[in-house]
């Protein structure tokens, strides 16, 4: 294993150190005794952090396509199990178990949770959460931007002509690029906090939804989610900070450096608003028609839901599990779709739905015209055939992933609903799934301890976008070692 990646993986663990700090002094301003489980936390991960850099620092720096396998996976597994510790050690009574969970569940933003009363969780505790999907939704940004590309993940590769495309023209160094869209998330997580606080939100209610906002990770302050503050303009306030979590933080780049919209980036957005405003009107229609509500309720509510689901936030604001068998079979499909590919969203992501649609179109037009010449183009650019077939087989492998979860997890005792819902919302980084146990009004807490570890599993992998973890176990990728 190369020694640069211990230093990369020291210096993270160092940083995740630092940053306990934070709630451990809120934890103190507040006169909570929690303090003491991040300042326990933090000491240990500064000392490994510092010790992984001290023993395998290096002047090399060499670094090829399996060190950024390496380097991915190990950061995510390291930073899962050091942002556990303050959940182990706390007030709170959770087992390794359902730490390791939690904190999982935080880093990839999936946003299930195994913490029941959580308005008697320590602010401490509530700010952690929160910053844990924050982390999570910038490391989710540039692991698809710059790492994802280079791993050559899912059709990452179309994905890079546009970065390498925006930080060449746009400016001189990666790191200036990287500043930008760290810049832009920072800027609208402040006004999405301004935003919710003007709007009834208490500062630590404002603070940590506006982290799990724009990081589309799901986590509140409360058991009932957003519905705890009966407030629709809340409630519109966060469907539109969703929809900017969900949109290509290139797009942002792009617009703010006037450096022209780029064709991929911008059809890309227009499609998934586009997607979004049909299926809002149609499950409208449903509840007004089949449920007889006022219709401009019926608008919020499917809006929210629908866009909470699509976008894999997760917040909840009525209960959409008990709006019929239509609503309810909808809203199992929207959770394998994503946001668009860039943002801080999960599951398959919008781009390879499209690419899937344009290739079955070139199929068909092929077998009506044999002899003639169809051009793969995406919204006006040429994508090689490779890129294709990534895109296919990952979304291949994120189905099959998916239903062999669900399987194993019946094999622990949940019923087909619990079982295929949660698969599909691991996997996709959702968080609710359907069903009385972790529907939109339920969570994980019920669940056995072999079911969460899968669950885990299923949340990295579908975070990993699938390809990287099988790539990173096979035979063939160990068999030469790595350089130094």
């Amino acid at each position: 294993m190369s020694r640069l990646v211990f230093v990369v993986l020291g210096l993270t663990l160092f940083g995740i150190g630092v940053l306990m700090d934070v709630p451990a002094m809120i934890d103190v301003e507040w006169d909570n005794p929690d303090w003491w489980n991040f300042l326990a936390s933090s000491i240990l991960c500064l000392f490994v952090g510092g010790a992984m850099v001290l023993m395998a620092r290096t002047d090399m720096y060499h670094f090829d396509i399996r060190h950024g396998y390496a380097l991915t996976i190990g950061c995510w597994i390291l930073v899962s199990m050091a942002t556990a510790l303050p959940f182990w050690i706390s007030g709170l009574n959770l087992s390794f178990t359902d730490s390791v969970f939690e904190a999982v569940s935080g880093l990839t933003t999936t946003g299930a949770t195994v913490i029941t009363s959580l308005g008697d969780v320590p602010p401490g505790m509530l700010i952690w959460r929160g910053m844990l999907q924050w982390i999570g939704g910038i490391g989710i940004i540039v692991m698809a931007i710059f790492m994802l590309p280079l791993l050559r993940v899912g059709g990452m590769q179309l994905f890079r002509i546009e970065s390498s495309e925006s930080s060449e023209k746009t400016f001189p160094r990666v790191s200036q690029f990287i500043s930008a869209i760290v810049g832009i998330y920072v800027a609208l997580t402040l006004i999405c906090f301004v935003a919710l606080h003007l709007e009834g939100m208490t500062t630590l209610e404002a603070v940590v939804h506006a982290m799990t906002t724009i990081s589309t990770g799901g986590f509140s302050t409360a058991d009932t989610s957003i519905k705890h503050f009966n407030s629709p303009i809340v409630e519109w306030t966060l469907i539109i900070f969703m929809l900017a979590g969900a949109i290509p933080f290139l797009f942002y780049v792009r617009l703010l450096r006037r450096s022209g919209h780029s064709r991929v980036i911008a059809g890309q957005v227009r499609n998934f608003l586009l997607f979004l405003v049909v299926i809002i009107i149609v499950i409208s229609l449903w509840l007004a028609s089949s449920l007889h509500i006022q219709p401009l309720d019926a608008i919020r509510y499917a809006a929210f839901d629908v866009i909470s689901v699509v976008t894999t936030t997760g917040f909840v604001s009525e209960d959409y599990g008990s709006w019929g068998g239509f609503a309810a079979v909808g809203f199992f499909f929207l959770m394998f779709v994503g946001g668009c590919t860039g943002s801080t969203a999960g599951s398959i992501k919008f781009m390879r739905f499209e690419i899937g649609v344009l290739a079955l179109r070139r199929e068909l037009r092929k077998i009506i015209s044999p002899n003639g010449v169809f051009p793969f183009l995406y919204h006006g650019q040429k994508i090689q055939r490779r890129v294709v077939e990534s895109v296919l087989m990952l979304t291949l492998l994120y189905v099959g992933a998916t239903i062999f979860l669900a399987i194993s997890l019946s094999l622990t005792g949940l019923d087909f609903t619990t079982s295929f819902s949660g698969a599909v919302s691991a996997v996709g980084n959702v968080g609710p799934g359907l069903g009385e146990i972790i529907g939109p009004a339920g969570n994980y807490s019920s669940i056995g301890d072999s079911a969460k570890w899968l669950l885990i599993v299923g949340m990295i992998l579908g975070r990993l976008e699938v390809m990287t973890v099988l790539v990173f176990l096979s035979p063939h990728f160990w068999r030469d070692g790595f350089s130094n």
